[in-house]
């Protein structure tokens, strides 16, 4: 079913009520959902819905997990959540042990996701074999650059400009 612009209009408006300083108060947010209940207006159960959604929208936007292979030492722990705290100051970090990762480590802030475990390396390796020649024409596009007498062929992502690193020169032989 869908949800009427009049009922997310006043969720919204009950949802930015029911924030302290930009953060969400539980007893606020509690008290507006047995408002809504109570007082029954017109479309409330769309209304509850849409603050529900809103509101649990906006408690995963700070949350953050890591999630590693093997316990973490507090130095790395601490680490970590520094450098959270500074991409968001209103996270909420929560650590746990995965061993299923086989090493490495798995942070998720919000819906951005950084994973540096073994689990997702052996499945992109997987991911790249099961279409190898796909996965060849696409992540590797030649570029033969030719001039007079010299050819310079440039292997880059497509529609990226070749990095010069990443050129080989060879000499043609040919004369003009």
């Amino acid at each position: 079913m869908k949800i009427s612009r009049e009922a997310q209009r006043n969720a919204r408006k009950l949802f930015d009520a029911s924030l302290v300083e930009g953060r969400i108060d539980s007893a606020k947010t509690l008290k507006v959902a047995e408002i809504i209940i109570a007082s029954k207006p017109r479309h409330f159960f769309q209304i509850l819905k849409e603050f529900t959604r809103l509101t649990r929208l906006e408690l995963n936007r700070h949350a953050a997990v890591i999630e590693s292979a093997l316990p973490l030492d507090t130095a790395s722990q601490e680490f970590i959540t520094q450098a959270l705290k500074l991409r968001d100051p209103q996270a909420e970090v929560t650590t746990f042990t995965n061993a299923s990762l086989l090493g490495g480590t798995r942070i998720r802030l919000g819906s951005d996701v950084w994973d540096g475990t073994i689990l997702a390396r052996l499945e992109n390796i997987r991911n790249l074999s099961s279409n190898s020649t796909e996965a060849a024409k696409d992540f590797v596009a030649p570029v033969l650059e030719a001039s007079s007498s010299s050819c310079t062929l440039n292997f880059c992502a497509p529609s990226t400009p070749p990095p010069s690193s990443a050129s080989a020169s060879f000499k043609t032989g040919f004369k003009e």
